[in-house]
């Protein structure tokens, strides 16, 4: 059965969905096209290059300060309109130099960005039988730093010179079905989003970036139940129609947490423990449903 794995976004909650993909590999799962925004991007590029074991080290080790730089000098430049980000994204591009290279990747592997020049969301492919240049393979990674870029909170990346603000993909489309759909002929498609569970405000709001973030969160995580909620109606009305040879239709399977995961800005080694033992609780429920 030809499988694609689609990662939706959802920040330091990211380490929820690496554990849930790592279960799934060690139950026989394969992948023959894989799709991610946002943190799903970050996880993604990890799982193509078949690497998926990699990510709980790299979960582990990764800190706020190893993702974004920030400070008070940085907010203040923001409100007098000297910056657009109150994060800049430059750590996590270092981590991105170390743990993607394109020319290790062995699945079909797509980011998502969103061009706010322009609105437009842009799905940037790499091809197992592909080569990639040194410009190349940065140009790579800066799709999936972009596909980070969360507007406000962080700055927009620079891709290319056609491409010279770009933010996070969730922004157009946080659950990227389409993307994998457009990659490989399936069967199957595995979603595996990070907060479809969570509603409402998880931790205290202590300042205004909380406030922020919370908000932010609470819009996208409704896109997302809307998105996965009517992609799978649509999926099954197909299904169940007669003479429907001319159009495909896919065994979609969707794993979303059984507990809220917290906040998508706590990157502690306790936070990225705790919903580890959430993932294997949700998959161990996956298995016995």
């Amino acid at each position: 059965m030809k499988t694609g794995l689609v990662l939706a976004g959802g920040g330091a909650k990211g380490s929820f969905q690496a554990e849930v993909v790592r279960l799934l590999e060690k139950q026989g799962f394969e992948w023959d096209a894989i799709a991610g925004v946002s943190t799903g991007a970050l996880n993604g590029s990890v799982v193509a290059q078949d690497r998926t074991s990699k990510l709980r080290e790299i979960w582990d080790e990764t800190r706020r300060e190893d993702v974004w730089e920030t400070g008070i000098l940085r907010y203040l430049r923001v409100a007098a309109g000297m910056e657009n980000g109150l994060y800049n994204p430059r750590p996590l591009f270092r981590t991105l130099q170390d743990v993607f290279d394109p020319n290790d990747v062995v699945t079909k592997f797509r980011s998502g960005a969103v061009d706010i020049d322009t609105g437009e969301y842009v799905g940037y492919e790499i091809d197992p039988e592909e080569s990639y240049d040194d410009r190349e393979a940065e140009k790579a990674r800066r799709y999936v730093l972009a596909s980070s870029a969360i507007p406000v909170f962080v700055e927009p990346v620079w891709v290319s010179p056609e491409r010279p603000q770009m933010v996070d993909g969730g922004v157009r489309n946080i659950t990227p079905m389409k993307d994998v759909i457009e990659m490989s002929d399936l069967d199957r498609i595995v979603v595996v989003v990070n907060s479809i569970l969570d509603r409402g405000v998880q931790t205290r709001a202590n300042n205004v970036i909380d406030v922020l973030g919370s908000t932010i969160s609470t819009l996208l995580n409704e896109i997302v139940r809307e998105d996965v909620s009517q992609a799978v109606k649509v999926n099954d009305v197909v299904r169940r129609c007669e003479d429907v040879d001319e159009i495909d239709y896919y065994n979609i399977d969707v794993i979303e947490p059984t507990k809220p995961l917290g906040s998508t800005r706590n990157f502690s080694v306790k936070a990225a423990g705790r919903r580890r033992r959430i993932a294997k609780k949700t998959v161990a429920q996956r298995n016995r449903a």
